[in-house]
Formats: structure tokens, sequence, C-alpha cells
């Protein structure tokens, strides 16, 4: 069992980069982070349309304000927003990198994706074994997060583990081997 409360088979081994203990290292089977993490974050019990697209509209708006430097294996990369999977299948992690700051240019190589058209050059599909995950540029102290707690949303997490728990970079993610 993790601490998490979890007990994934073949599962991403997740520790956070200022852990001192064991008891800190989590599991998952996806981790988000930046941008993807935060379309995660849960609204209230009651809320109206009109606040669901504030929600939408405050995260469109500060897509690619956050970057984030990631190490995989032996290369080093930047990028807005990041989703990483386990492939147990494969023997390795699938790493998905945006490395666009621009929203419209997300939404056309989504486009380009449903069409079977070749992906763009900053969507990048990776694999790896170990993957290292920090702010960019690493003078950056505090996370850069969308301010949604106006709008009755809690707070957007900086990274997801599966959807649900949310934490702080740095991390370290590796297979669970």
């Amino acid at each position: 069992m993790t601490i998490a409360g979890r007990d994934l088979f073949n599962a991403l081994r997740v520790v956070p980069a200022t852990a001192t203990g064991t008891n800190t290292v989590l599991t998952a089977s996806r981790v988000d982070i930046g941008w993807a993490a935060w379309r995660a974050s849960t609204p209230p019990l009651q809320i109206s349309r009109l606040k669901q697209w504030a929600f939408r509209l405050k995260l469109w708006q500060h897509f690619g304000q956050a970057q984030f430097l990631v190490q995989i294996d032996d290369s080093y990369h930047t990028a807005t927003s990041i989703r990483v999977r386990h492939q147990p299948e494969q023997g390795n992690i699938d790493i998905l990198l945006i490395q666009t700051a621009s929203i419209w240019q997300c939404f056309y190589g989504l486009l380009q994706k449903q069409l079977g058209k070749a992906p763009p050059s900053w969507r990048k599909q990776l694999s790896g074994q170990v993957i290292r995950v920090s702010r960019y540029p690493s003078s950056q102290v505090h996370p850069v997060l969308p301010q949604v707690h106006q709008l009755g949303y809690t707070h957007c997490a900086e990274a997801m583990l599966d959807g649900q728990h949310g934490c702080e970079l740095p991390l370290h993610i590796s297979s669970d081997r």
C-alpha cells in the first residue's frame, strides 16, 4: 500500500524531490503537470454554467504562462503541459510534451490529430525510464497557477496524480519495478 491509499500493479513511482523519507513515495498510473492538471480542478457542487465558462476562459488565458523543465533519461526539454502514463506492456513510461505557449496552436494541433495528419513539431511523444520535472526557469520558487478560487473552484494543483491527488514540483517519476 502507498501513502495515497492505492496499490497499483506496475504503476509509476512518484517521489517529490524534497522528500526526506520513504513514506512520501506515491504511485499513480498517470501524472498530469501544468495545464493538463489544472483542467482536473473540481467544481463546487452547485455551480452555474456561467461560472463553468468563466473557469474554462481563465484556464485558456493562463495556457502557456507556466513552463517546466523535463529531464527524460539523459535528454532535456521544456514544456507548458506534460502528461506521463505508464505503459507496462512496453516496459517504458509514455510522455507527452506540449511545447507551445499559444492555446490556438494547441487547438489547431488537436484538430490535426483528429484529421489523422502528422503531429506539429511542438507536440512531442516520447518514452523513457526516469523523468525529473521542475519549474522553469530554476529561479522560480513558487508555482505559476491560474487564479480560479474567486470563481468558487478549489485551487489548481501544479501536478495531479490519477486526476485526483495534487502535488507540487519538483518530481522524480520512474517505473515501480
